[in-house]
């Protein structure tokens, strides 16, 4: 009951303003191989530049140590440099999430976002400031160091990313008078403006039910209890169809999809003959596309080493802030048992 209510605390102060430094491992690289004829000085300058502004400031309210804090992936693809200071890259955007009392680290968030105009001058610095808009680079890359942190609280409490959701609502509303591709309602469905429009909608709440169950109440028990664990998966993976039937074709849902396929295909080859069959039914509907991947449903479990990296891991997982343990907690083991 203690554990609870300390729980319960931490969790309720997700909205809390008073931010630590240091919360949030930013890896943020700037390929130039598609630009041909430039001085690569620049991009090097850009890439220090940024992880310099993420890794230094405060995202969340939790005083994190080195090892503790939440690993966000950018990685920025130049394609046109159209001035000294003008360019266009895309954007590779990855989060994933430790999954208790094993050494496996489940993706969470893994795409791309197009052609991303943008200004940088090396010899200026880079300030991402709440409730102002700067320069579009800062924008683009606060915005989705905010919506990965979303993505990844939900994951341990229900909704418990809105407040990071909402402050990326707020750099697209401070954005959109920038003219700039990406921040407003008719640059498509996969537009920025979008991806939070539909994550934060009550209609679509499906989507963050997903996140919680498939993640706490389904992965992070699976160690101890794979039936039960790979019940709330399939629980999660209906609250998904269910988003699907409601908006088919919805980005926002093809995005959780792309990066759950290869985990949803390997937890269920364990499975029962009426699991498998149920979940390649689903999962052959909401993801026609890839239609015959799941197929592999069927194959024998390889047997092999998660295809994820192996992490450092939590003591508590219902704790977004990743209390430290150097040795595996509970006597965790080398892979997923699914």
């Amino acid at each position: 009951m203690k554990k609870t209510i300390i729980i319960a605390f931490i969790l309720l102060n997700i909205t809390s303003l008073a931010f630590a430094q240091g919360d949030v491992l930013a890896s943020i690289s700037v390929s130039s191989n598609k630009v041909e004829g430039t001085d690569r000085a620049i991009y090097d300058a850009m890439q220090k530049t940024l992880n310099d502004m993420v890794n230094s400031r405060s995202w969340t309210p939790y005083q994190l140590k080195q090892d503790e804090r939440f690993k966000i992936r950018l990685a920025f693809t130049i394609t046109d440099r159209r001035s000294d200071t003008e360019f266009e890259a895309d954007l590779n955007v990855a989060t994933s999430r430790l999954i208790f009392n094993t050494n496996h680290e489940s993706p969470i968030l893994n795409f791309v976002d197009k052609k991303v105009h943008f200004y940088f001058n090396q010899f200026e610095p880079l300030e991402f400031i709440e409730n102002t808009y700067t320069n579009n680079l800062v924008s683009v890359t606060a915005y989705y160091i905010y919506y990965a942190l979303g993505l990844q609280f939900d994951t341990f409490q229900p909704s418990g990313g809105q407040d990071f959701f909402s402050r990326a609502s707020e750099i697209v509303r401070t954005a959109q008078s920038s003219r700039e591709v990406g921040w407003n309602s008719q640059d498509g469905d996969r537009s920025r403006f979008w991806l939070t429009e539909y994550i934060m909608s009550p209609t679509y709440r499906g989507l963050r039910t997903f996140m919680y169950q498939y993640h706490r109440q389904g992965l992070d028990v699976m160690a101890d209890n794979v039936e039960n664990g790979r019940t709330h998966v399939m629980r999660a993976i209906e609250d998904l169809k269910r988003v699907y039937e409601e908006r088919p074709g919805m980005y926002v849902t093809q995005m959780i999809i792309d990066a759950k396929r290869d985990e949803i295909i390997n937890i269920f080859r364990g499975a029962s003959e009426n699991e498998k069959k149920s979940v390649i039914n689903i999962m052959k509907q909401i993801d026609a596309a890839n239609s015959n991947k799941y197929d592999g449903i069927n194959t024998a479990p390889s047997g092999g080493s998660s295809p994820f990296d192996k992490p450092s891991y939590p003591s508590n997982p219902s704790n977004p802030s990743y209390p430290s343990n150097p040795s595996r907690p509970g006597g965790g083991t080398d892979k997923p048992r699914w």
